[in-house]
């Protein structure tokens, strides 16, 4: 299976395309790619379609259907991630991560002690999530809805576990004990942690506290520690799957 992946919306797939701009010169003249090649495109729905490039010219690339496959390596678990704005590059490794680990949706957040109050980026962490989710092969890309303040991200149907220093009543080793869930949404808060009164309304949100450990962990060290844990004793973390191909039969347009 061709390891060239590019995303298209699917109202835009078709069983002979041409690719233009960014697409174009991403295939012949980052990858240069040539004629017979095989690039597959995907829907960023959970669909495959492999091509077979016929043509090349300046800006253009003509390419063909030949196969259509379900992808099948989303996690089994549904993980959305509350993520209060982390300053700097932080917020990119998370976002970038986070959508390596299989996380289906990432809310960025602000809270009492999140440094930065307005930002700009959100466009540029949608492209970070989709090539993210490219370059690791998931057929699917996470949302990331519009930043949100705390009060308003509690008052949506969630529940999950919220990561806090503080706590000293449940380790993630207790709560893994007591629960197994494939549902389940990962509160994160920034640089200078949550405060009290904070963790108090997510408690009564149904949110539960967890600590890590005895150490405190950068801000952006949480949520792909939370992940990583949780893929590996509910997901599909360590193990190997093998995708099935569908026949191109199953082709619609």
């Amino acid at each position: 299976m061709s390891s060239v992946r590019i995303f298209l919306p699917p109202e835009k797939i078709k069983k002979e395309m041409i690719l233009e701009g960014k697409e174009a010169r991403y295939l012949k003249n980052i990858l240069r790619l040539g004629k017979g090649e095989k690039v597959e495109v995907l829907d960023g729905r959970g669909k495959g379609y492999v091509y077979v490039i016929s043509k090349l010219q300046s800006n253009r690339v003509f390419i063909n259907l030949e196969q259509e496959r379900e992808i099948l390596n989303e996690s089994p678990l549904n993980l959305i991630l509350g993520q209060a704005i982390l300053k700097r590059d932080s917020m990119e490794i998370v976002i970038q991560k986070a959508t390596e680990l299989g996380v289906k949706k990432i809310y960025p957040l602000i809270t009492a002690r999140t440094q930065l109050r307005f930002t700009r980026k959100l466009p540029r962490w949608r492209k970070i999530v989709q090539e993210a989710a490219r370059q690791s092969g998931r057929g699917q890309i996470p949302e990331i809805p519009e930043v949100m303040k705390l009060k308003d991200f509690l008052r949506l149907p969630l529940e999950g576990i919220v990561l806090w220093e503080g706590e000293r009543r449940r380790g993630l080793r207790d709560f893994l004990k007591a629960h197994k869930k494939k549902d389940l949404c990962i509160l994160v808060g920034p640089e200078g942690g949550f405060l009290p009164e904070e963790i108090k309304e997510c408690e009564r949100k149904g949110f539960l506290p967890v600590s890590l450990g005895p150490r405190i962990l950068r801000a952006e060290s949480v949520p792909l520690a939370v992940l990583s844990i949780l893929q590996y004793e509910w997901g599909d973390l360590g193990r190997c799957e093998v995708t099935h191909n569908v026949s191109i039969s199953n082709v619609r347009f």
